[in-house]
């Protein structure tokens, strides 16, 4: 067998070609040191078998392994490589290698492996002993399993073997088909596929999974069905056939299993499961009976219905459940069926079980077998005691009404088309102020209605007469004159004697017409406040002022007189504006004041009756002549200065309400606030002339001082350019840096390793017979170098993920995921779409640090046990969110961290957003912590989408 070894590392390429020379019949037939070389030589030396590494300079071995399989079918390729094998594993099978083996395993399993592939065993001890190696000579025995391997592979059903221990040790290809993946003989165990389920969904372990049960117990296990899930999360139905493998002496040696693929079936097979499930989840009864009126099937409604089981019911007669005195029913009932009739909802009485009697109605049809031919009857009985019982309590929910009716507080009347009333409940005679029925009952209702309503409420009940349903609002007049508004609900009603009549059911609504009101009363409020601010807003004078706030007073408090008084220089008060006061009345009361002119909170003063006041006799004189008998005093005061004040007058007694007040004040205060704005504006004006001089120069000064600002905005704009560019630069330092130890990492202490595990395996099996203790030594000091290997794996990956440059965003983040959810008790959801397109990889780096960051502060700081990653993409934006369930940010710590970006993550992270002119931003609270970043990108700036690229199954890009 010709062998071709390819690695970009020498160490590796002679490590294992030692490793292989002790095998004659191999021959190394050559070495390659990248994909593109590996191509051309499978091309021109046709190798059987070719090693393949994944990460090379050129072209990668993933995607030559892709051409030699389909330039070279006859060429068998077994994957090489240091990274994660979860991931290379699926690669492999994704481009058609025949196996995978990882580095730090190569001495222990590359040679096991090409020896399963050719199907045969030269290196005795290197695996486990086949269950099925014969028992003659050397050379028979191979040929027999030899022969009998290569017709295993034939086979179109999943076929594998195991060790007495449950190890694989032999798989067929449509075993890989079928698990989707390929599987690792001698690690493996108990199955080849890669997930399990029980057939009600639950995990299904693979210790006790089938295969598991026959050499555990020693027996052939049959009649079981179970769930296979592929690495890609499609899922197949199947029936295993394992059994256990024994040797001469009956000692179990291994195990042999075929997997039948059972989901089509599963599929298209559901109808008589499904009608099964239906019969039996039935509430109504469906029993079946042979032409001798025997039992033949009892669903779980007839043992509900009659209290027999299925087991006490099926293989009895049906009269079982028939009283004596409806026996003559079934007689009759089995003629029909016998003439092929159906009966339909025949209403009857059977016995239960306890004795009792049930109603129920009965469906009968004929069942004929597969000549036509009737072989008995169906019948679907459904329980109508329930129903029977309903009927009686209608008649008793009637009687139940008329008491309701009787004793509701709301107005129940029945009135004729013709207004005569012929019903009332007491609640609607107390209302109407009757004393007994007599006083209205036969009489008009159209007397009891309000005389502006009565034209309303006859067309309305003749409306309801003629069947339509409405309501009305109207008032009333009682027996006693009193005024009461009502709203009646009308809908037609049929009389004893079968005439149409409205029903109407009428509640006093006089109180939330009330409210109403005064609501209505607070929008004339508020509207009149409005359109104050409005005009004082846009007056050009004080003398607008006033006529607005006077207007106000009057629309708003409804008084029919209103006047506003100012302080003059002396502090004394005087009429600035007034509406409706007489020239002698404003003399007299000029510069009177109920507060003085020092008092810091002046409080509005009401006299709500001028008789009764405590006013100076000859002040309530004069007031009285001018035809007031209530006015109120508002105060206007600016800045706790008293300037002035507003008067309302009425000339009848008024009750000043809390909500007249507040509506006074607001118009006091919006008042004295634009009689001090329109005096600063006259001051302002005045002082015009005395600045204009001084502006002038002020102008040039301070165009001098704007071309200096803005040289100085200019060169602070080129200095944040600057760092900007020097932040850029340092990320980018950074990132090449990690790129870089990740790279030497890989081509030095990795392949170094690699080299290393290969000797020491070497040297373990030489020892194993000569020197056991020291071949045991030798086994721990590999475990050590594997261990090792992985951990510098680890950390090449977490400094710079391969998985970036080769698959892109989402396979990166896939794997940086899943390594951090087995490390840790964090549940991670990753969402991104399948069809996400690649984005520029400095982008994508960047991306992928945020991310590493958010879950590094979350598993550290946010006690959090599941967080979510979401990416998408919409027109020309990238958008991300990282979400957890932790304990939240403190609202102080939040907001100094909105403001100024405390701490070296936020802060890194913020600028690796601003590098791509993105915005993130942070949201927090007790329910946890979000993340959201927003990234334009350029749809030009789309890299081509790999052919391999998968978030599920990203390729391998280390080795």
């Amino acid at each position: 067998m010709k062998i071709l070894i390819v690695d970009d590392h020498q160490a590796v390429r002679t490590a294992v070609r030692s490793l292989l020379s002790s095998h004659s019949e191999w021959t190394i037939c050559g070495e390659a040191v990248d994909g593109l070389e590996a191509v051309e030589k499978a091309r021109s030396l046709r190798p059987d078998l070719i090693l393949m590494d994944v990460s090379m300079p050129r072209m990668d071995g993933v995607e030559a392994t892709r051409i030699v399989r389909h330039d070279f079918p006859e060429a068998d390729v077994i994957i090489v490589s240091q990274n994660d094998p979860g991931l290379v594993s699926r690669q492999a099978s994704a481009v058609g290698a025949q196996g995978f083996v990882s580095k730090s395993d190569l001495g222990r399993k590359l040679v096991p492996m090409i020896s399963n592939l050719l199907g045969e065993k030269h290196n005795s001890g290197a695996e486990p002993a086949s269950p099925l190696k014969g028992n003659g000579a050397n050379g028979t025995g191979d040929q027999n399993e030899q022969r009998f391997r290569q017709a295993l592979d034939e086979l179109p059903a999943a076929i594998y073997l195991t060790d007495a221990q449950g190890r694989l040790t032999y798989y067929n290809a449509a075993a890989i088909q079928f698990s989707g993946r390929i599987p690792e003989l001698g690690t493996d165990s108990w199955c080849v596929t890669w997930k399990l389920f029980r057939p009600d969904g639950t995990p299904l372990p693979h210790d006790q999974c089938p295969m598991a049960v026959a050499l555990k117990e020693g027996r052939a296990v049959y009649g079981e069905e179970a769930i296979a899930e592929r690495p890609d999360g499609s899922r197949r139905w199947f029936t295993p056939f394992p059994r256990p493998l024994r040797n001469a002496e009956g000692q179990i040696v291994g195990g042999i299993n075929m997997l039948v693929d059972i989901t089509d079936r599963k599929q298209l097979h559901p109808g008589s499961n499904l009608l099964a499930a239906i019969v039996n989840s039935s509430d109504d009864a469906i029993v079946s009976k042979n032409l001798s009126g025997i039992i033949t099937s009892w669903n779980k409604g007839a043992e509900r219905i009659f209290g027999y089981t299925s087991q006490e019911a099926i293989g009895r007669s049906i009269t079982l459940i028939i009283p004596p005195e409806h026996l003559d029913e079934e007689a009759d009932i089995l003629a029909r069926i016998r003439r092929g009739e159906r009966i339909d909802h025949f209403d009857t009485v059977r016995r239960r079980k306890d004795g009792g009697l049930a109603d129920v109605a009965v469906t009968i049809s004929p069942v004929f077998d597969a000549a036509g031919r009737i072989i008995g009857a169906s019948k679907v009985a459904r329980d109508v005691s329930d129903r029977r019982r309903a009927e009686r309590e209608l008649r008793d929910s009637e009687e139940r009404f008329r008491s309701i009716v009787e004793t509701t507080p709301e107005c129940v009347k029945v009135v004729a088309a013709d207004g005569t009333l012929l019903q009332m409940n007491a609640a609607g005679l107390a209302l109407v102020g009757a004393e007994s029925p007599e006083a209205v009952i036969g009489e008009n209702v159209y007397k009891l209605i309000a005389p502006e309503d009565r034209d309303r409420f006859r067309s309305f009940n003749e409306r309801v007469c003629a069947g339509h349903k409405g309501t009305l609002e109207f008032d009333i007049q009682s027996l006693q004159g009193v005024r009461r508004h009502m709203e009646t609900q009308g809908a037609p009603f049929r009389t004893a004697a079968g005439e149409v009549a409205h029903l109407g059911v009428t509640r006093d609504i006089t109180n939330r017409k009330l409210s109403e009101r005064a609501l209505a009363n607070a929008a004339r409020q508020q509207k009149a406040l409005f359109h104050l601010a409005d005009r004082l807003h846009r007056a050009p004078s004080l003398g607008d002022v006033y006529a607005a706030a006077t207007d106000a007073i009057c629309e708003a408090l409804q008084c029919e007189r209103a006047s506003i008084l100012l302080c003059d220089h002396a502090g004394v008060m005087r009429f600035v504006s007034w509406r409706g006061l007489s020239g002698s009345y404003r003399s007299a009361v000029e510069g009177h004041s109920p507060w003085k002119i020092d008092n810091p909170d002046p409080r509005p003063v009401c006299i709500e009756n001028v008789d009764s006041a405590e006013l100076d006799e000859s002040l309530r004189k004069v007031v009285k002549s001018e035809g007031i008998l209530a006015l109120a005093f508002i105060p206007l005061v600016s800045e706790n200065r008293l300037i002035g004040k507003f008067m309302m007058y009425f000339s009848h007694a008024h009750d000043f309400t809390g909500d007249e007040l507040e509506v006074s004040l607001t118009i006091a205060r919006q008042l004295a606030f634009a009689i001090e704005r329109k005096r600063a504006d006259q001051a302002l004006r005045h002082s015009e002339e005395r600045f204009r001089a001084l502006s002038e120069t002020l102008d040039a000064e301070v165009r001098v001082r704007t071309r200096q600002l803005e040289q100085r905005s200019r060169e602070l704009m080129q200095h944040s350019d600057q760092v900007r560019d020097l932040s850029r630069q340092l990320l980018q330092t950074q990132d090449n840096e990690r790129r870089h130890i990740a790279r030497e990492l890989h081509d030095s202490a990795g392949q170094t390793l690699t080299v290393l595990s290969m000797a020491l395996s070497q040297l373990q099996q030489s020892a194993a017979a000569r020197d056991p203790e020291l071949a045991s030594q030798v086994e721990a000091s590999d475990q050590l170098v594997q261990q090792l290997h992985r951990e510098i794996r680890t950390a090449s990956y977490l400094l710079h993920p391969p998985l970036l440059d080769e698959s892109g965003l989402a396979s990166a983040l896939a794997w940086y995921t899943q390594g951090l959810a087995e490390r840790t008790p964090l549940k991670i959801n990753l969402d991104i779409p399948h069809d996400l397109e690649r984005i520029p990889k400095d982008m994508e780096l960047g991306v992928f640090r945020v991310v590493q960051e958010c879950l590094t502060n979350i598993h550290r700081h946010s006690g959090a046990t599941d967080a979510l990653i979401h990416i998408s993409r919409s027109t020309g934006t990238l958008l991300l969110e990282v979400a957890d369930n932790g304990k939240g940010i403190p609202a102080d710590k939040l907001a100094e961290i909105q403001l100024k970006g405390t701490g070296v993550g936020i802060r890194g992270m913020r600028e690796r957003v601003g590098q791509f002119q993105g915005e993130m931003k942070i949201e927090s609270g007790a329910s946890g912590t979000k993340i959201l970043v927003s990234m334009p990108v350029l749809e030009a700036q789309q890299p081509p989408q790999p052919i391999n690229a998968s978030p599920v199954a990203a390729p391998a890009v280390l080795s």
